[in-house]
């Protein structure tokens, strides 16, 4: 169905939500399925190129970036997947994302001269609203108030459930990081992950990888607000490689099912290590090149070669994953009300012709982490 802005929106918002995609990610179409219906659709965004990032890092995972250069925000955006459809898909839906994000207008309404947009309480379902700036991603100059939001709880997804499913587990992953790395917890306290009782055909495949590449890895559990897996992970060079400070990264993941979790963690921190290494995110500032002392190097290195204290990966516990997204959607965000961390209100942005929903969500009692 098209709006009188010839936006196709009604198909991804009321699709159906039962899973049928369960590798490395829950989504209720195959990507070869999401793929084929938004690559024809790429002039539309702006995105003028796919580039596969893959090769420039010796791990293999695949990574992919879309380009947008006539952005209002980031102009590179970059997806990973267990396989190369995955990233690409990945890669893609964060750029129409940000094109979203960059295209909501004020609903007309203001609250102490400020320009506010429409929202929805994912609870009750009532109609609110939001501040226009803590949702719009619109940077250019001549933008009046400037945007101060984050793409914190910023989600496409091939239905709104779906969406709202990935924005959650991102609001609960970034509460769980600015509550444990200000204070470095992860390297003193934090129980690390025992990779080698994780019997996941896709984690084993992943933890080769990464020996055969001279990659070290540890994976910490962060505390959540909920009973939720939140992992953070570390990666560097196994020895010391030219430029160190480029092959030192972190990614962090939150999922119900806790090897997707993981996997979304690891994959999370090659990720960034390969945005240091191509260089081309708008974002990644030249401090990041910058030379580090050999000593805090090898400290980085000696954390994450040694054991510290090992625990197996936790199961799926009481928000363990259903067969729909809107189940799953359903017990976590029961879950979060009942912690106290609500409300939770969601913005639903313009996605152009792509048949996706994008949202964002706004949940002003958890905290997000200050870069």
């Amino acid at each position: 169905m098209t709006t009188d802005h010839g936006t196709r929106t009604d198909p991804a918002q009321t699709a159906p939500t039962a899973k049928r995609w369960w590798t490395g990610s829950h989504r209720i179409r195959l990507p070869e399925a999401t793929l084929a219906d938004l690559e024809p659709l790429l002039p539309f965004y702006g995105i003028t190129r796919l580039a596969d990032l893959t090769g420039l890092d010796r791990v293999g995972v695949p990574v992919w970036a879309a380009v947008r250069p006539r952005t209002r925000s980031l102009s590179v955006s970059q997806g990973k997947g267990i396989d190369p459809i995955q990233a690409r898909v990945s890669a893609i839906v964060e750029a129409i994302e940000l094109w979203s994000a960059e295209r909501v207008e004020p609903a007309g309404l203001r609250r102490g001269g400020e320009p506010l947009v429409e929202a929805s309480d994912l609870d009750t379902g009532q109609a609110a609203t939001l501040p226009w700036a803590e949702v719009s991603l619109d940077a250019r100059t001549a933008t009046r108030p400037r945007p101060r939001a984050s793409s914190n709880g910023l989600s496409g997804g091939n239905c709104r459930d779906e969406a709202i499913l990935h924005g959650l587990c991102e609001l609960v992953e970034r509460d769980a990081l600015a509550r444990a790395v200000p204070t470095a917890r992860f390297a003193g306290g934090l129980p690390r992950i025992d990779p080698g009782g994780i019997e996941d055909p896709l984690v084993r495949r992943l933890l080769r990888q990464l020996d055969d590449a001279g990659v070290l890895h540890a994976v910490w559990r962060l505390p959540a607000c909920v009973e939720l897996p939140v992992f953070l992970c570390h990666v560097m060079d196994d020895q010391a490689v030219g430029d160190d400070g480029r092959g030192w990264a972190h990614g962090s993941g939150c999922h119900p099912d806790p090897v997707i979790a993981w996997l979304r963690a690891v994959t999370e921190a090659l990720q960034a290590r390969l945005t240091h290494i191509a260089g081309a995110r708008d974002d990644t500032g030249w401090d990041r090149f910058q030379a580090l002392s050999s000593e805090r190097v090898e400290r980085q290195r000696a954390a994450l070669q040694g054991g510290g204290r090992m625990e197996g990966l936790p199961g799926p516990g009481r928000l363990a994953p259903g067969v729909t997204i809107q189940e799953d959607v359903h017990k976590i965000l029961s879950a979060l009300l009942r912690a106290g961390k609500g409300p939770f209100r969601a913005v639903d942005l313009p996605c152009g012709p792509a048949p996706l929903a994008v949202v964002k969500l706004a949940a002003p009692a958890l905290q997000e982490p200050v870069h």
